[in-house]
């Protein structure tokens, strides 16, 4: 990560990635990684039905 901004209620980055991870599968990657931090952060979250 290059560069992040934290609003209330969004998040903007810069980001350097390999050119051969795609955008999507980079986003796919980062947002799994956030949910499963969040909802080990804050256990009375309850995930959603998959």
């Amino acid at each position: 990560m290059l560069g992040q901004n934290v609003q209330a209620d969004h998040v903007h980055m810069v980001c350097s990635i390999p050119p051969k991870i795609s955008v999507s599968d980079f986003m796919g990657l980062l947002k799994g990684k956030l949910a499963m931090r969040i909802f080990q952060s804050f256990h009375r979250i309850e995930q959603p039905c998959q």
